[in-house]
């Protein structure tokens, strides 16, 4: 049986080691700026992620890109972001462009070991009999100039919008569910954390494409970003690993490729993790919640303080409280409250059912 794989083009560079001058060891921040906000840019608020590539399989879209929290881990806060140390490249995808689920990285590194460094994939689609991943280093044949015709510019440098500064630039426009998006990067996490090394994150706004006749008008880039498109159905099962929104949470791998745990980054502080739009039936009666380790978990609605619908002290202790359901408007917002004494709560997935 022919399988789906996915065709990655790496633009590889291989140099000379720096060393660590600047590097200390405070690379996380609990804090988010789109918690208690309406944002929806930067696309993850737990790391960096530049150089986006996009492509759409079975109904979501999965995006990549350049890990830059590689290269601040290796520097630090303090450091500066010469890309000599990220060698791979993370990955996310989403079905409402809002909630994000991330699936870990593609390690570069245990694939090309004698490339210093990898960044900005290019990512196409394809069938093939044998399985596997295939990655290819990019042509040295030009195509033919002739072929190509110079139209205009359509996106400024994302200084020259209000809330970002300037940085480099790296844009990719992709049509999904009918709507033509352009996504790029910026430096607007990395403000909000406190460092100014140039460490980039993902971003995504409406592109204006009009398709026939072919024509591409000035974009813009906003720190709301775009609208959700569909609303979470919580009687699937979804990945803790999902969010629109985190703090003091970190994303740790499985036995599964691309399935993530959600863990804290800190046992001192909960940890949170925002789902948003989701479409809770006043019909609904129980919560099914897997994770390992000792802790709790509440799902709360509409904010951080909000009802506690669910409370659970383990997988087999799950409390469902269907008052809450009463005067709720829909969709509405969630919010997941991790605690672990011992920072060994490892939450796994989640579905609520009637």
């Amino acid at each position: 049986m022919k399988k789906i794989i996915i065709l990655i083009i790496l633009l590889l560079s291989i140099g000379m080691n720096a060393q660590n001058a600047n590097r200390d060891t405070d690379t996380i921040r609990n804090e988010s700026p789109k918690m208690l906000s309406s944002w929806h840019n930067p696309l993850v608020d737990f790391m960096y992620i530049a150089d986006p590539t996009a492509i759409e399989h079975q109904g979501r879209l999965y995006v990549y890109g350049t890990n830059d929290t590689q290269q601040l881990d290796s520097v630090g806060k303090l450091g500066r972001n010469t890309y000599q140390y990220i060698k791979s490249l993370a990955v996310i995808s989403t079905d409402d462009m809002v909630n994000w689920t991330y699936h870990g990285l593609i390690k570069t590194f245990e694939i090309e070991p004698y490339a210093l460094a990898s960044w900005a994939p290019s990512i196409i689609g394809r069938e093939e009999a044998d399985g596997k991943t295939h990655f290819y280093i990019s042509t040295s044949t030009p195509l033919d100039s002739s072929s190509w015709k110079y139209q205009d510019v359509y996106f400024k440098n994302p200084g020259d919008y209000p809330g970002f500064t300037h940085s480099n630039n790296h844009t990719h426009l992709h049509k999904y569910q009918g709507q033509w998006y352009l996504f790029y990067h910026a430096l607007n996490l990395q403000e909000y954390r406190g460092t100014k090394g140039g460490f980039r994150s993902l971003c995504v706004d409406k592109a204006n494409v009009t398709e026939h006749p072919l024509s591409i008008t000035m974009g813009d880039a906003t720190l709301e970003g775009v609208r959700q498109i569909k609303s979470v159905d919580p009687t699937q099962i979804h990945s803790a690993a999902m969010s629109a929104a985190t703090q003091n949470i970190r994303f740790v791998e499985t036995a599964v490729v691309g399935k993530m745990d959600a863990k804290l980054v800190d046992a001192s502080n909960e940890g949170i993790i925002c789902v948003r739009g989701v479409n809770l039936d006043k019909k609904l009666k129980k919560a099914i919640f897997h994770f390992t380790g000792s802790g709790s978990i509440e799902m709360r609605i509409e904010n951080i303080d909000g009802a506690c619908l669910v409370e659970a002290t383990s997988s087999s202790n799950v409390k469902f409280n269907r008052k809450v359901l009463k005067d709720i408007s829909n969709p509405v917002d969630i919010f997941f409250r991790l605690k672990s004494d011992d920072a060994s709560l490892q939450f796994k997935d989640w579905s609520l059912s009637k």
